[in-house]
């Protein structure tokens, strides 16, 4: 018992000394590393500040350090992962993941599916070609064609090849 007595004195302490920064530092870091007891920081904060300047604190530091991941999280998703792995990669480890977590559940080892609403990312698996597009020419390039342009485009849609063009 002296030993919990002498680790609650020595922690709001530091927490004291450091103000209330180092007692929402410490709730905010335990959204980026979960395994940290979060109970035992509120109470920390708790016991320094009161009850209920402690609680305050240690919600609204919650709340910002789950934000603060998010955001880190979300930008991480969307600007490094997304820009160096192809749709195809992404889906395809989604799909290892599915299979992965059926296994799990088939085998009684978690009681739910954490994956059920997870789907990929879609993509365009066949281009659209406009086989007669003459008369939408000015459609595709959105301004007047020069006469020559047009003519090379006529050519090209006769069968010409570029090397009898040129």
């Amino acid at each position: 018992m002296d030993i919990i007595n002498t680790f609650i004195e020595h922690s709001t302490e530091i927490i004291s000394n450091g103000g209330i920064l180092l007692g929402m530092l410490l709730i905010a870091l335990e959204s980026f590393i979960p395994i940290l007891p979060l109970s035992v920081f509120v109470a920390l904060n708790t016991h320094t500040f009161g009850l209920l300047p402690g609680i305050l604190m240690s919600w609204l530091s919650t709340c910002l350090g789950c934000y603060i991941s998010y955001l880190i999280f979300y930008y991480v998703s969307n600007n490094i992962i997304y820009k160096h792995l192809s749709k195809k990669t992404i889906n395809k480890y989604l799909s290892y993941l599915k299979k992965y977590f059926i296994f799990l559940t088939e085998n009684h080892l978690i009681s739910n599916y954490p994956l059920y609403n997870v789907k990929g990312i879609s993509f365009k698996r066949r281009e659209t070609i406009i086989i007669n597009w003459m008369p939408y020419i000015n459609n595709f390039l959105g301004k007047e064609l020069h006469p020559e342009t047009i003519k090379l485009l006529i050519l090209i849609s006769q069968g010409y090849d570029l090397d009898q063009l040129l």
